[in-house]
């Protein structure tokens, strides 16, 4: 059966569900399109796709490939799906998301995220209580959760996220929190893809603009003495 996948690293005990096959996971093991990827208590598994999408899957937890095809030479036929279930997860995009952002989505029980251009943390808890945020957002890109209610947040800036309760109106967008961020980073983490401090791009778009900014004024004030001294 061809992969659309990879797995690039992984611990503890992971398997992927086929049909009614259960297929022991490795690291380098393929993993093919509508396979579950279940992990064990303590397990992590990372998974690249051929666009080089990336999903760190923590312990105890639950991800279904429901649709998957990337085609390089025609962005409107690619399209990506992933169904969440119980557990720890999170997701870097890749090229998919870059061509066409609007056909790349997860879902977990309670809510659809749409990603165009982002780092995204999410759990899902036993007790169907839900925590979907940006760890990393490029500038100009957005995070867009909308709830089986039709409720919809948007999230444009990292370090936020917005909480979910079964029979209950999305939450509003929230601070993610260093120690929640910890958290997720040491049960999924990510070690095929460079996944930049939060804020750093943007920190350094206006650290640049600010550079300018400063220039600008120098170079007005400098002709301002200039025409003053004549």
């Amino acid at each position: 059966m061809e992969g659309v996948a990879r797995i690039v690293s992984m611990n503890g005990e992971a398997y992927a569900q086929v049909g009614s096959d259960q297929i022991a996971l490795h690291t380098g093991s393929e993993v093919p399109e509508h396979a579950t990827i279940i992990t064990k208590d303590g397990a992590h598994v990372e998974i690249k796709f051929v666009d080089d999408t990336t999903v760190s899957v923590g312990p105890e937890s639950k991800l279904t490939i429901d649709d998957y095809v990337y085609q390089p030479d025609d962005a409107s036929a690619s399209n990506l799906l992933l169904k969440m279930g119980t557990g720890v997860f999170r997701t870097v995009t890749g090229k998919i998301a870059e061509q066409n952002p609007d056909h790349f989505k997860l879902k977990s029980p309670l809510a659809t995220i749409g990603i165009r251009g982002t780092v995204v943390v999410s759990q899902i808890k036993p007790d169907g209580q839900e925590m979907h945020g940006c760890e990393d957002i490029g500038r100009g890109h957005t995070l867009v959760i909308q709830d089986s209610m039709g409720s919809v947040r948007f999230i444009t800036q990292p370090m936020n996220l917005v909480s979910l309760t079964p029979g209950q109106p999305l939450g509003e967008v929230q601070p993610l929190t260093q120690d929640v961020l910890e958290y997720f980073q040491s049960v999924t983490p990510i070690v095929s893809v460079e996944v930049k401090a939060p804020g750093s791009e943007g920190e350094s778009e206006q650290n640049h603009e600010d550079s300018e900014e400063h220039s600008d004024n120098t170079d007005s004030s400098e002709t301002d003495n200039s025409d003053g001294s004549e």
